[in-house]
């Protein structure tokens, strides 16, 4: 326990794994910053003020506004993604930004029904997790006559730009509908 409160010294946890990693507050906080600018910029209060304000537009016109807060501004920090290639010589991580608006939730649960739909409608496999690939191969039969692809998304959520984003609303328009008022709340998120 010593050890551990030693100040320049912080605990970082591992990303799948139950795994901890000491390392010198000055490396974390240098990890944390290149995770943080590779994919985000800085912006003004004034931006957090816009967002606030659109966020009781949409919860005022669902009939939600006392029940949604405002945005909580939370530090982000990192897991240590020590099951990657290279390491620890190389050193991944998995960002986690906490600060998020209580309409970024609306937004998933629209987004999780509409893709459930399209995967009904389309037949389509799309998997949430490893868990659930690995049971679906399992219950694959004659698997040496199959050819499995593996692949992974790196930086996931910063790689869905409003192009693509729009584009997959309008294929899952041939599935579902999917209203103006949804669409409102989907896009600032």
């Amino acid at each position: 326990v010593k050890s551990i409160k030693r100040p320049p010294y912080v605990i970082v946890p591992a990303d799948k794994t139950s795994n901890m990693y000491e390392m010198k507050k000055e490396d974390y906080e240098k990890l944390l910053k290149e995770n943080v600018t590779k994919d985000y910029k800085k912006v003004q209060k004034s931006a957090v003020t816009n967002v606030n304000r659109s966020s009781k537009k949409i919860a005022s016109d669902l009939g939600l506004e006392n029940k949604v807060q405002c945005f909580a501004e939370s530090p982000a920090f990192i897991f240590i993604k020590d099951h990657k290639e290279h390491f620890p010589s190389t050193v991944k991580c998995r960002l986690i930004n906490p600060a998020k608006t209580d309409i970024g939730l609306l937004s998933k649960n629209i987004l999780d029904r509409i893709n459930s739909i399209v995967r009904k409608e389309t037949g389509f496999l799309q998997w949430r997790n490893t868990g659930s690939v690995i049971d679906w191969f399992k219950s694959i039969d004659k698997k040496e006559n199959c050819k499995f692809l593996k692949f992974d998304i790196a930086d996931f959520y910063p790689s869905i730009s409003k192009d693509l984003l729009l584009k997959s609303l309008k294929f899952a328009r041939r599935y579902t509908a999917i209203s103006k008022e949804e669409e409102k709340i989907i896009f600032p998120c």
